[in-house]
C-alpha cells in the first residue's frame, strides 16, 4: 500500500482502523501509533453530526461507492481539501486520500482566465457560437448577444430573433449560406450586415468550421462573429483616399491581366513595380478571375513578413480593376493572440475536468492493482507483470494530468539578480543525458547579473534541452552558448536532431500543437510563455533532418515595474 500514490485507510467491520498509509498520515497529520486501532468516531468525533458517519455505514451495507469532498484542518498546514472515495473493501471499508486544494486553486484560477476571454472578446468585439447538428440547437457566447444587441433568455439561441436584425438586403443570402453549410456540413465564410437595438448599422464576419468527434463524425458547427463595422469603415476611407492616390500612404494600383496601368509610390515600393511593367505574379489569378468574371475580391498577402489586405474592385465595361491596399499586420497578430487565449482558456477548462473527473478513479484502479499484487503474491510473472503496467499507466496518466493541471495555473513572477551561467550549470547537473549524446558549452564568464526568475528560466532551459534530447535519438551533439549582443544576453541550444520543418516554425509555440505521437504540445508554449514575461523573445532556425537552434534573447534592463 506504500507504493500507492494517494492517501488510503481501511477500517474493519467494527469501523475500528486497521492500516493507513504514510500518505494518508501526511495529509491528516497524525502518526500510526496516533490512529491504529481507533473506533472512525473516536478519530473524528464530529463525524456523526455530519450524516457522513451514516454514508459509511450504508457503503458497508450496500456495497456502493461514496464520494465527497472535505476541507480538514492540517496541524501544519492549516486547511486543506480532500476529496475522498469510500468503498467496500472484504467486510469492511476502504478510502482513498486525494490532496485537491491545488485542484481548487486551480478552479478559482480558470474562473478568472474565463473572465479574461470574456474581456478579451469584448476588446477584439468577436463573439462565438456552436451549432449540435444531431438537435439543431445552438450557443451563443455573451459577446455575441452583446454584438446582436439581444438579451439572453436562457442556453438556446431564438433564431427567428436572430433573422429579424438581420438587415433585410442580406437576410436572404445569409440564411442561405448558413442553411447551406449545415446541410452539407462544411465550413463557411459570411459577411453580412445587422441592425442594432439602438439603431446603428453594423457589418459583421462570421466564420463557421466542422467539428469532428473521436470517430472523425462531423457533429457540430462552431466559429466566430467578429464587428468588422470600423474595418469597413477604414476600407471605405482607403477607397475615398485612393481618389487621390498618389497623396495616398497605402498600395494603389490599376491593373490589367497583364500590365500595371498606374501604381501610386507605396505600390512601386511594396511590390517593385513601375507603370507599365508586368503585374506580379502573386496578383495574376486574382486579377484575371475579377476581370473575367467582373466580381469584387479580398485579397490578404504576405510580403516581407508583413500582411496586407487588398480589395480588387473591377471596373464595368474595361479590361482593368483597381487595387486598394492597406498593411493588416498587427490585426492579425491581435487575432492571433485572441485565439491563443482562447486555447489557454480550453485548456484550463480541460485541466479542471480531468482533474476532478479521472484522479479519483485512477486511484482506485491503482490501489485496487496493489491490492491484487498483495493477494496475488504466488501468482505467475505474467499476472505480476500486467499488474506492473497496470501501475505504471496510472503514473503516467496522473502525470499527464498534472502537467495540464501545472499549465493551466497562473504562476507570479519572482524577479532577481541571477547569473545565467550558474543556472544552466545547476540544470545540467540534474539532467541525465543519454551515453551517446555529445555536450559541448560555451558559457560566456563576462556576462553580468540580470533581473530574472531563476527557476522559471530554468524551466524554460530543461524544456528546450529535453525537447532537444528527444530529437536525437540515435545520438548527436548539443551546443550551449551564453553571449552577449548589444543590450540582450542570449542563450543558444542547437542540436543534431531531426530538425522541424519551416511550416510548424510557429506552430510549435501555439498550446497543444505537437508532432510527437507521445506529447500533448506544451512545453515550447511555456518556454515562449516565460521568456515573454521577461520582455525576451524566442527565435527558431531549423531544417528538417538539420537540427534545430533556438535562441533565447533576454534584455538587460526591463521596461516594466519588476
Amino acid at each position: 500500500m506504500e507504493s500507492a500514490t494517494e492517501g488510503f485507510a481501511i477500517y474493519n467491520s467494527e469501523f475500528n482502523l486497521t492500516e493507513i498509509n504514510e500518505i494518508a498520515l501526511r495529509l491528516i497529520g497524525m502518526t500510526k501509533e496516533e490512529m491504529i486501532g481507533k473506533h472512525m468516531l473516536e478519530l473524528s468525533p464530529g463525524l456523526e453530526n455530519t450524516g457522513r458517519y451514516e454514508s459509511y455505514l450504508n457503503v458497508v451495507k450496500t456495497g456502493n461507492s461514496f464520494y465527497a469532498d472535505d476541507i480538514v484542518p492540517h496541524p501544519r498546514f492549516g486547511d486543506i481539501h480532500l476529496s475522498l472515495n469510500a468503498f467496500k473493501i472484504a467486510e469492511g471499508l476502504g478510502i482513498i486520500f486525494n490532496d485537491v486544494t491545488e485542484r481548487k486553486k486551480t478552479e478559482k484560477t480558470l474562473r478568472e482566465s474565463e473572465s479574461m476571454l470574456q474581456k478579451s472578446q469584448e476588446i477584439g468585439k468577436i463573439g462565438s457560437f456552436e451549432m449540435n447538428l444531431s438537435t439543431n440547437e445552438v450557443v451563443w457566447s455573451d459577446q455575441l448577444y452583446k454584438l446582436f444587441g439581444l438579451k439572453k433568455e436562457g442556453k438556446i439561441v431564438d433564431y427567428k430573433k436572430v433573422m429579424e436584425l438581420i438587415h433585410p438586403d442580406d437576410r436572404e443570402r445569409a440564411l442561405k449560406v448558413s442553411s447551406d453549410a449545415v446541410k452539407e456540413k462544411k465550413s463557411y465564410k459570411l459577411e453580412h450586415r445587422v441592425i442594432h437595438r439602438n439603431g446603428k448599422i453594423l457589418n459583421l464576419l462570421i466564420k463557421g468550421d466542422v467539428i469532428r468527434n473521436e470517430k472523425n463524425e462531423i457533429i457540430k458547427i462552431g466559429g466566430t462573429t467578429q464587428d468588422i463595422t470600423e474595418r469597413k469603415h477604414a476600407e471605405k476611407e482607403i477607397s475615398d483616399l485612393a481618389k487621390f492616390p498618389s497623396e495616398n500612404p497605402n498600395p494603389v494600383l490599376r491593373v490589367s491581366k497583364k500590365r500595371v496601368l498606374y501604381a501610386n509610390d507605396a505600390a512601386k515600393r511594396l511590390f517593385n513595380v513601375q507603370n507599365r511593367s508586368n503585374i506580379p505574379k502573386l496578383l495574376h489569378a486574382y486579377v484575371n478571375k475579377s476581370i473575367s468574371n467582373n466580381v469584387g475580391q479580398i485579397m490578404d498577402v504576405e510580403i516581407s513578413d508583413r500582411i496586407y489586405s487588398f480589395s480588387i474592385n473591377p471596373i464595368r465595361g474595361v479590361e482593368y480593376v483597381n487595387l486598394y491596399g492597406r498593411d493588416i499586420t498587427e490585426l492579425k497578430k491581435a487575432q492571433k493572440e485572441l485565439i491563443i487565449k482562447e486555447k489557454l482558456a480550453t485548456i484550463g477548462k480541460l485541466a479542471g475536468s480531468i482533474g476532478h473527473d479521472l484522479r479519483n478513479p485512477l486511484g482506485v484502479i491503482n490501489n485496487s492493482a496493489y491490492y491484487l499484487s498483495i493477494k496475488l503474491k504466488d501468482a505467475d510473472e505474467n499476472i505480476k507483470k500486467h499488474l506492473h503496467i497496470l501501475e505504471g499507466e496510472v503514473q503516467r496518466a496522473n502525470s499527464f494530468i498534472s502537467n495540464l493541471l501545472d499549465f493551466a495555473k497562473v504562476k507570479t513572477m519572482s524577479f532577481e539578480k541571477a547569473d545565467v551561467n550558474n543556472i544552466i550549470k545547476s540544470l545540467l547537473g540534474k539532467i541525465i543525458f543519454p551515453e551517446d549524446i555529445f555536450l559541448e558549452i560555451d558559457l560566456n564568464a563576462e556576462l553580468p547579473l540580470i533581473q530574472l526568475d531563476p527557476n522559471q528560466i530554468q524551466d524554460a532551459f530543461q524544456n528546450i534541452i529535453l525537447n532537444a534530447i528527444q530529437a536525437m535519438p540515435e545520438g548527436g551533439k548539443l551546443e550551449i552558448k551564453t553571449l552577449m549582443m548589444e543590450n540582450n544576453i542570449e542563450i543558444i541550444f542547437k542540436d543534431t536532431g531531426i530538425g522541424i520543418p519551416r511550416k510548424n516554425h510557429q506552430k510549435i509555440f501555439e498550446p497543444l500543437f505537437t508532432t510527437k505521437s507521445n506529447g500533448i504540445g506544451l512545453g515550447l508554449s511555456i518556454v515562449k510563455d516565460i521568456v515573454e514575461k521577461h520582455e525576451g523573445k524566442i527565435e527558431i532556425v531549423s531544417v528538417a533532418n538539420a537540427g534545430s537552434i533556438f535562441t533565447l534573447k533576454i534584455p538587460l534592463l526591463k521596461t516594466k515595474e519588476m
